[in-house]
Formats: C-alpha cells, sequence, structure tokens
C-alpha cells in the first residue's frame, strides 16, 4: 500500500522544512527558550521518522489542488505552521490530560499570536477576513467544549464536536482563498468538506490513546451507544481492556461505519477539487486517490474480519483482531 503522506510529504520537503526553519529562527531571535519551547510542541506532533502530520501538509495540498501563488502559499503555510503549533498543544494537554511544560506553553501562546497576525495580514480587506476570524473563534469555542465533554456518549454530539474542532483549518484555507483570484472559493469548498474526514482518521489512528484517557470520540461512542442499546444497561469501559475494546469497535459495526462515512466525506472533497473528468497528476491529487484507495481497502478489510468474528470460535479471534490492528495501522500512516 502507498503511504500517502509520505509522498505528499517528498514533493514538498524543502519548502517545509524552509517554513520550519523560518519559524524556530523567528522564536530564536526572541529568546532561545522560546525556540526550544516551539521545537518541543513540534516534537510531539511529528513521529521519529520525521514525517509531518496531515496538518502540516494542508497548505501544500490546497496549493497543489488550486494553484496558489507560491510565494503567498509560503507566507500562508509560516502563519499556519505557528497557529497549527499551538493548537496542537492544546489538545494534547486535553486529550492527555498534563500539565504543560513552562517553556511549551510560553512559546505556544507567542507562536499562536504571531501565526494570527501573519494570517490577518493576508486576508486584510477581502470577504475572506470575517471567514478567517469566525474559524478562529469556533475553533476556539469547540476545543473548549471538547475540553468539558470528554465522556460524553452521543455520537451526534462527538460528530459535532469533531467537525467544529477542526474549523481551525478553515483559517489557513481563508488566508489562501484571499490570495487565489481564481480558485478562492473553491478552496473554501474543499477544505469546508474535508475538515470531519481529517478528524475521523485521527479518531480511528488514535482510538486506543483516546480510550485510554476517557475520551468518548464518535468512534466510541457509537460502539457505546450500541452495546448499551443492545444490552439495555449502562456499560463501564474502563473496567475492559484494549482488546475487548477494540472487539467491541469491530463486533459493533462502529469501526466500519466510520471508515464508510470518512471515505464518503473524502469521495466528495475530491469532487469539489477537480469537478471535471480531466486527470491531474499533482502530488496534492494522488494524496487524495491514495488516500481514498487505503480507505477503500481498509473498510473491506475491517468488514472481512467483522464477518468472520461471527463465524469462528473464539479461540481464534486473537488473530482476527490482530489483522485489524493492521489494518488501522494503515489508515494512520495517512494521519
Amino acid at each position: 500500500m502507498q503511504n500517502p503522506t509520505i509522498n505528499c510529504y517528498r514533493e514538498n520537503e524543502s519548502k517545509i522544512q524552509e517554513t520550519r526553519d523560518f519559524v524556530f529562527m523567528n522564536m530564536e531571535k526572541r529568546s532561545h527558550r522560546l525556540s526550544v519551547g516551539a521545537q518541543k510542541i513540534h516534537e510531539r506532533i511529528i513521529n521519529s521518522s520525521r514525517i509531518p502530520t496531515l496538518g502540516e501538509l494542508v497548505p501544500w495540498i490546497i496549493h497543489g489542488l488550486f494553484g496558489t501563488d507560491l510565494n503567498k502559499t509560503k507566507q500562508v503555510a509560516i502563519g499556519w505552521l505557528e497557529v497549527y503549533l499551538y493548537t496542537s498543544l492544546i489538545d494534547d494537554i486535553i486529550d492527555n490530560q498534563r500539565v504543560p511544560e513552562a517553556d511549551e506553553l510560553l512559546a505556544g501562546s507567542v507562536l499562536f499570536q504571531d501565526g494570527v497576525l501573519r494570517l490577518q495580514k493576508l486576508v486584510h480587506g477581502t470577504k475572506y477576513e470575517q471567514v478567517l476570524s469566525n474559524a478562529l473563534f469556533q475553533s476556539a469555542d469547540f476545543e473548549i467544549l471538547d475540553a468539558f465533554s470528554q465522556s460524553e456518549k452521543t455520537p451526534q454530539t462527538k460528530r459535532k464536536i469533531a467537525e467544529g474542532k477542526n474549523f481551525i483549518l478553515l483559517a489557513c484555507a481563508a488566508a489562501l482563498a484571499a490570495n487565489n483570484k481564481y480558485n478562492g472559493e473553491q478552496t473554501m469548498k474543499f477544505t469546508s468538506a474535508i475538515i470531519t474526514g481529517f478528524q475521523f482518521l485521527d479518531d480511528i489512528a488514535d482510538w486506543e490513546e483516546d480510550y485510554k484517557n476517557g475520551n468518548y470520540t464518535k468512534l466510541i461512542a457509537t460502539a457505546y451507544q450500541r452495546l448499551v442499546e443492545k444490552h439495555g444497561k449502562t456499560i463501564e469501559f474502563k473496567k475492559i481492556s484494549n482488546k475487548e475494546m477494540l472487539f467491541h469497535l469491530l463486533n459493533t459495526g462502529a469501526l466500519t461505519d466510520l471508515l464508510e462515512e470518512t471515505k464518503e466525506i473524502l469521495k466528495h472533497a475530491i469532487f469539489v477539487a477537480t469537478p471535471s473528468a480531466e486527470i491531474n497528476t499533482t502530488s496534492a491529487h494522488f494524496f487524495l486517490q491514495e488516500l481514498y484507495l487505503n480507505l477503500d481497502f481498509a473498510k473491506k478489510d475491517i468488514e472481512e474480519a467483522r464477518e468472520k468474528i461471527l463465524l469462528i470460535p473464539n479461540k481464534n479471534i486473537e488473530g482476527i483482531l490482530r489483522q485489524v490492528e493492521r489494518t488501522i495501522q494503515i489508515v494512520a500512516q495517512s494521519t
């Protein structure tokens, strides 16, 4: 299977590294401690192979899809990375219920201020100025709601929170749209279409961490609701092992259904990005196509595993769950 994130990263590696270097050097000019704090935040959101998350790729995906001016995209990418590092820090604090280090918190605050000012300058005087402002405020509102709704178990509410938290992506899109004379509206439509799908991918990839921290994402909340409906009583998820939890995610159909929903979101986003039948060969188009194929493969594999659960004796469930874990890794490599 292709790894869409790695492929897209390789195509844009020099530009992504240039963006990182600018942000960290800008912090270093103020103080070494701020630079160290910013790099600590960054270390937490990338894996050991130094591959960026989807968040870092967003400006370059949009650039590849809609042809935003390269120099303007670089400016947006800097402001976006500054904002993204701060929001990632807040997510990490909430999700892992940890106390942040002082240099992280200080650096995060400065990064956010710099990033917002940079993005606001890029949209000033355009119709996207209010879009950016709304995206920042609404995302903050949903981050607060998420922090106080970790144990909320209603799938519909969790879907709304998943979408709301990622409104921050619209801030990046607005800055790019404001500097794209021909495809600004299409840029916003695409980003609006894809934001919930990106969050669902993250929820699938991080289900163990979310479960450990008592964070009922839409995936976990759906499994919970279906078990309650089946057994007619409240179930204490905290009392069961990760293996048992994975079994419930599989057996209730929660995992299959979320993969299908994510596929449909991505399918719509691809249509928005390429409404005609023309063949597109940028790394951004390949990224979307490869991601869709990975999700299609994962859904079929999970469906087969679920069918086996119903047919094969309990002694074989361990092997089936191991296969499910490997399939989830295919999804995880795309986040």
